[in-house]
């Protein structure tokens, strides 16, 4: 079966190293769409060695660009944890950046984690006013750098 020279085509197809080496140069010059989906594939383990503190550096690279779907994967990962520590502001933070976009699966996250009383109403506004919009983010990541952005 041949592969294709559409990048989202392979993804479909389950050509995922392919797609990886179709993605990673445009990601690599800074594409948000491109940094997502290399995020994805380091996350999940498709094309490449599962790595998901990888996932999290390439969905920061897109969610400080505003790519809202990469918003929404960093607030995923803080929420469970998962290859940055769990943080529920910081999961609340992008969440709300991303509903901002029109997300409604931020929404929905949100939604959620109040209903399940996993964030209270003080976390959210705190959560509100860090991540009121990208230019506080990136002013924030530029002072802290990406190590102490993500892991602390």
């Amino acid at each position: 079966y041949l592969f294709s020279r559409d990048g989202r085509a392979n993804l479909a197809t389950g050509h995922y190293k392919i797609a990886y080496f179709q993605y990673i140069g445009a990601a690599e010059e800074g594409d948000p769409v491109s940094q997502n989906v290399i995020g994805n594939l380091y996350y999940l383990g498709l094309g490449v060695e599962r790595d998901q503190l990888l996932a999290a550096r390439w969905y920061l690279k897109a969610a400080l660009k505003g790519n809202v779907p990469a918003q929404v994967n960093l607030g995923q990962m803080f929420w469970n944890g998962r290859g940055v520590p769990k943080r529920p502001l910081k999961a609340v933070g992008w969440f709300n950046l991303a509903r901002k976009g029109g997300s409604e699966r931020a929404d929905g996250h949100i939604r959620y984690m109040i209903l399940a009383n996993a964030i209270l109403p003080n976390m959210i506004e705190a959560a509100k006013n860090r991540y009121e919009d990208l230019k506080i983010v990136n002013r924030r990541y530029a002072e802290l750098g990406e190590k102490e952005f993500l892991l602390n």
